[in-house]
Formats: C-alpha cells, sequence, structure tokens
C-alpha cells in the first residue's frame, strides 16, 4: 500500500525521486529569475517564477504533487517559456 509520508523516509528507496525533483523546483526559481530579468519589459515575465514559489508554498500545506491539483497543472504550462531560447 502506497503512502506519500514514504517518499520522506531515506529507507524507503524513492529518496532519488526527491532529491530530482526538489532540483526541478530549484532550478525552475533560477531559470524563472534570469527568464524574469532578461524579460522584465512585460509585465507576464515573472508568472513562471510566481507560479513556482506559489506550488511550493502551497505544497507546504496540501499535497499538491499530481496533475489533478490546479496548481501543479499551471506551474508545468508555465515552465514552457523557460525551455526556449529568446531568438
Amino acid at each position: 500500500k502506497f503512502c506519500p509520508t514514504t517518499l520522506w523516509a531515506p529507507s524507503s528507496g524513492s529518496s532519488w525521486a526527491l532529491a530530482v525533483f526538489v532540483l526541478l523546483l530549484l532550478l525552475a526559481v533560477v531559470t524563472g529569475t534570469v527568464y524574469g530579468g532578461m524579460r522584465g519589459e512585460t509585465a507576464t515575465a515573472y508568472v513562471p517564477l510566481a507560479l513556482t514559489l506559489g506550488f511550493m508554498v502551497a505544497g507546504l500545506t496540501e499535497w499538491n504533487y499530481h496533475l489533478g491539483n490546479m496548481m501543479t497543472t499551471a506551474m508545468l504550462f508555465s515552465w514552457v517559456p523557460l525551455c526556449f531560447k529568446k531568438r
């Protein structure tokens, strides 16, 4: 039987998944900050950073690590511009 709290246990065997997830969130924060700084002339430049930080804060109080949560879906869609270079 799966229990979400087993992801935090070091002996559960899935601690590497947690480490990858935390690194992905930290990378999104850094990339979102750089993206917002480069394209700061528009008001929407910091939306990916804001949604990533909102996801991290919401994760403190609820289990939002699945696609049924609207915050997760919005965050993943906001990461799309972070994946492309400006031409």
